[in-house]
């Protein structure tokens, strides 16, 4: 995404040291980021004294939040270590799209903050739209809402959504379905 989009920065957060010292590896330190607008970091956003960390290191608002096809947790007792969470939308989220954080003297509020999710599993979609449905800070905007392309010019399937369209096509099989949805932050 980076590679396409030099007009934004875009950080990518994991939770496992492991693939944060691969991404900068493979990503940050190479040819690929010339624009030198991407950075990874390790953080557990979960959990507040990191989201707080993470807040504080913020120079500016943040205007786009990308959930591209998050870890589904299938398993109920893991359920509550998703991602795209109450805790996550409404205590860092929130807070991180807010001008309270914003350092740069010029910056106007004139675009809106947004956040797209894209699953290609049924359940995981319906459980990130009851998420949003409880979060009182975002609000869901109308299907057709495609911000002028910005959704297609975002999306990025991954590794494993990537194989399974390869294999569909490879077997004559329809595509998978991406469900999706772009939520806004509210303005008070």
């Amino acid at each position: 995404m980076a590679q396409r989009r030099h007009d934004l920065n875009f950080v990518g957060l994991e939770i496992r040291e492991k693939f944060v010292d691969e991404a900068r590896e493979q990503f940050v330190e190479s040819p690929l980021n010339e624009a030198g607008n991407l950075s990874y970091q390790w953080c557990n956003v979960i959990y507040d004294g990191h989201m707080q960390k993470l807040l504080e290191s913020l120079r500016a608002p943040v205007q786009y939040a990308l959930f591209n096809f998050p870890d589904p947790l299938f398993k109920k007792r893991h359920s509550k270590r998703r991602i795209f969470s109450p805790t996550v939308l409404d205590n860092f989220l929130a807070k991180a799209m807010s001008l309270e954080h914003d350092t740069t003297p010029s910056h106007t509020d004139e675009q809106d903050r947004l956040v797209f999710y894209a699953t290609d599993i049924e359940k995981t979609y319906d459980d990130a739209m009851a998420v949003l449905d409880e979060c009182e800070r975002f609000e869901l905007l109308p299907d057709d809402c495609n911000q002028h392309g910005l959704w297609i010019s975002l999306l990025m399937p991954g590794d494993r959504e990537t194989r399974l369209i390869e294999t569909a096509h490879a077997q004559q099989l329809p595509a998978p379905t991406i469900h999706r949805f772009i939520a806004r932050l509210k303005v008070d």
